[in-house]
């Protein structure tokens, strides 16, 4: 039943997205599946972003009966073969534009990639404390009650949500708010929407270059994203000549972590890196932490993280880029100038390497037309540069929608202090590391300067401009140390090779040179060696919660599986739980599941997000005595914070001594708040658990 259960959910999910693509299509008069697929999402979230500014909508589950029906009108519509009589729905034909079932495929690889991204979060569908899934899940809970915006931090009550990039949150919690999603199931099924998009946008950029190519190959549209979708970083496969400690992260983290310990390849390669690099791979004493983490890696990892949006605009936005350059429709441009703005709340540290790969476009397809106009005579409207305004409308258009929101970002983002700064002379990469990493990304651009087609070449010229960088170039954040690069290449490194491999991947498989055509396969192709590690890792991974999208049975156990039911079915309100440490800890995840606001959520991410303001560090200590049944005052303390629900559970693999501490503690927190609050069992044994409730 509950796999049945799922499976309806995705279906109507599927057929709402499917008829939101069509919609997109009849309102814009697009006429690309692929394209009409990947941007109606974007459109309708940013229209509902800009509106719940003015007035937040709550819940919308009245909604999904309306719009599935109305979708498998409009999929009908598009299907119907016979004319229709009635002028409306003939009209509406019109405007779609093409048949659904005679353009299938963007349709289908859509379902196909969804089910590849659900096939790993199916079988671990939890919503841990492992890497960021806990901080994701915050988010999307900040936005699924629908309050106007700015939201409520649901990690740190009563702080607004407005310290983040957190458009994608938005977008999964609206889905979740439409459907009645719970969050476990929004982090899922947001997750696995997200990859689709992206993938079908993937797929749809490789198609329509093969398209325009004079001397095409079909396959080479399927192979590329393939690459991207599965395969790794240079060095997947040969990781396993490099070291002895493989993971599915080796080949991930190859700079600085990896030790290069396997002989013989991999104690020359140490050898050689050493007599290269000398001091500059030794900032402040310590070996620099440099890590990529590409597409393929992003979804084993199963993070809701923001880099995943900064790849779905960045291949709309080629996307549309590549039909202009077929179709010379001005309206096209539109389109990656709102997605450029859309990056802002989006994914805002890859701004700086957006920008590049759009001023780098602008000037190659405009700088030569505007000389030919100022220094030859020619007329302004022929050589069709006007169009360019085409991109600035877009860019203002989708600025509009994210200004109420970026209002309140650019004050929070202030407490950030990063900056843009050159590379100090000994934090620059190891050369030979970054290259093998690299390798691929640097492969095709060499290929593309000796390809002798105009676009090709200059495109290979934008690649290397971009890797390089990345190398003089990072984001000064709060990381110091191994880590100072960190962030920055960590984001960098991933996006800069995936446009590569999918802007130069068809085009250099589809040159006319057989030795280009050879080496630029082997290119391509040899990282889906990493579908090796991902295929191990996927059937060794632990099952025990397979179906369960609800991503919350990590936490529940039969002692504190009716305290769960019980808080999730009060009204919502300010929750505590005792943190166990500073981060990456399961509390509190109980509350969040829940759909109740915690008083305190990660000590360090909080801090990290808020500029390290002294009050958090306080509450968390303040949350830690209270706990420790010392502090006077407890009630009173409470009820200045607005806590309504205390929670209280012992922690599992606890020895005895410890829960009889506990019990004595618990002891001591009940008298203290006595006639101030109630205390409501849910599971008592040997051992209370439950909580308590503001009188």
């Amino acid at each position: 039943m509950l796999h049945l259960a799922n499976f309806s959910l995705i279906l109507i999910l599927w057929v709402n997205i499917f008829g939101l693509s069509l919609a997109t299509g009849a309102i814009t008069k697009i006429r690309n599946a692929w394209l009409n697929l990947t941007l109606g999402p974007l459109l309708l979230c940013s229209v509902m972003f800009f509106v719940e500014f003015i007035h937040g909508f709550g819940s919308l589950l009245w909604a999904w009966p309306i719009t599935t029906m109305a979708s498998i009108g409009l999929i009908y519509v598009s299907a119907r073969q016979e004319k229709f009589q009635n002028t409306a729905l003939a009209e509406l034909k019109r405007r779609i534009g093409f048949n659904i079932w005679r353009h299938p495929a963007p349709y289908l690889c859509f379902m196909l990639v969804f089910s590849y991204a659900l096939l790993w979060r199916y079988v671990t569908p939890d919503a841990d404390a492992t890497s960021e899934k806990m901080p994701d899940l915050s988010y999307i809970c900040s936005y699924l009650p629908g309050a106007t915006l700015p939201a409520m931090d649901a990690w740190l009550y009563p702080y607004l949500s407005t310290q983040y990039y957190s458009f994608q949150y938005y977008g999964a919690a609206l889905m979740g708010r439409i459907f009645g999603m719970d969050p476990g199931t929004v982090f899922n099924l947001g997750f696995c929407t997200l990859i689709a998009l992206s993938g079908t946008a993937a797929i749809g950029v490789c198609r329509e270059t093969a398209k325009s190519m004079p001397f095409a190959r079909k396959w080479t549209g399927w192979l590329v994203p393939s690459a991207w979708l599965l395969g790794g970083s240079g060095v997947s496969g040969i990781i396993y000549l490099l070291t002895t400690q493989i993971s599915p992260w080796a080949s991930m983290r190859f700079v600085g972590c990896t030790v290069l310990d396997k002989a013989p390849v991999g104690t020359t390669l140490a050898h050689w890196n050493n007599v290269l690099n000398h001091l500059t791979y030794n900032h402040q004493g310590m070996p620099m932490d440099l890590p990529g983490e590409p597409f393929a890696y992003s979804i084993y990892l199963g993070d809701y993280h923001p880099p995943l949006s900064g790849y779905y605009l960045a291949l709309v936005a080629i996307l549309a880029l590549t039909l202009y350059h077929r179709e010379k429709l001005g309206a096209y441009l539109a389109i990656p100038g709102a997605c450029f703005s859309w990056s802002i709340v989006s994914d805002t540290w890859n701004l700086p390497v957006e920008l590049i790969a759009l001023v780098g476009w602008c000037f190659y397809n405009f700088f030569g037309n505007l000389c030919r106009v100022v220094f030859y005579g020619r007329n302004f409207r022929e050589l069709e540069i006007w169009k360019i305004l085409y991109l600035i409308a877009g860019g203002v258009g989708g600025y509009l929608t994210i200004y109420p929101y970026f209002r309140h970002f650019a004050v929070s983002m202030a407490d950030y202090n990063t900056s843009m700064k050159l590379v100090e002379w000994d934090a620059h990469s190891p050369i030979l590391l970054w290259v093998l990493f690299m390798l691929p990304a640097f492969a095709l651009s060499i290929l593309a300067l000796f390809s002798r087609e105009r676009s090709t070449f200059w495109l290979g010229v934008l690649g290397f401009a971009l890797l390089f960088f990345t190398e003089f170039v990072y984001i000064n954040d709060a990381y110091g140390g191994p880590f100072h690069r960190f962030n920055t290449v960590l984001k960098w490194w991933p996006w800069v090779s995936a446009i590569i491999l999918l802007t130069l991947g068809v085009r250099i498989l589809c040159n006319r040179s057989l030795w280009i055509y050879f080496i630029g396969l082997f290119f391509v192709a040899y990282p889906l060696a990493y579908t090796y590690d991902l295929a191990k890792q996927w059937l060794d991974k632990p099952k025990d919660h397979v179906g369960q999208l609800s991503g919350n049975h990590y936490v529940l156990n039969d002692d504190n599986r009716l305290l769960f039911m019980y808080l999730k079915s009060l009204p919502r309100g300010v929750s505590l739980e005792d943190p166990d440490a500073e981060g990456f800890a399961s509390q509190p995840a109980l509350s969040l599941f829940a759909g109740q606001e915690c008083y305190m959520g990660w000590l360090g991410h909080e801090q990290l997000w808020r500029g390290y303001a002294h009050d958090i560090r306080y509450r968390f200590e303040m949350v830690k005595f209270f706990y420790s049944g010392n502090m006077p005052d407890a009630a009173e303390w409470l009820q200045a914070q607005n806590i309504q629900y205390v929670v209280w559970y012992k922690e599992p693999n606890k020895d005895r001594e410890k829960e009889t501490v506990q019990e004595s503690v618990w002891s001591k927190i009940n008298e203290q708040l006595r006639g101030s609050y109630r205390w409501h069992d849910t599971f008592s044994h040997d051992d209370h658990i439950g909580l308590w409730i503001r009188n």
